[in-house]
């Protein structure tokens, strides 16, 4: 195992929300993984990542930080905004990828496209 950290005081990593029946998504989207297209509720607090792993525990992460890009992705639809980003270039931003791990929701839909081998 790998262990990705920065000298900063305090941690970057959302803390993964707790769905119930009373829950009411905020948002909805689209992960493209291996060619294969699934939707996802997000809910209040959810990052990208976690709404992304509930259907598609196969969702590539490693650190949950900020650090690692490992859960990198472009954004094809609707806005994220990412907490910290320590992993991707201004110009990746600039293209539109952002790291699930520390995206929220800005906007009622997102299509988050997950699949890098296409």
């Amino acid at each position: 195992r790998e262990v990705f950290t920065t000298k900063q005081q305090g941690t970057a990593t959302l803390a993964p929300q707790e769905i119930t029946d009373e829950s009411v998504a905020v948002a909805v989207g689209k992960a493209t993984l291996h060619g294969r297209t699934s939707t996802f509720d997000l809910y209040e607090g959810d990052s990208v990542l976690d709404a992304v792993q509930r259907v598609r525990p196969d969702a590539p992460f490693s650190c949950r930080s900020g650090v690692c890009s490992t859960c990198q992705a472009v954004v094809r639809d609707g806005s994220v905004e990412m907490a910290v980003n320590y992993g991707l270039t201004d110009d990746e931003v600039a293209r539109g990828y952002v790291l699930t791990c520390q995206s929220t929701p800005t906007a009622g839909c997102v299509e988050v496209d997950v699949d890098f081998d296409a």
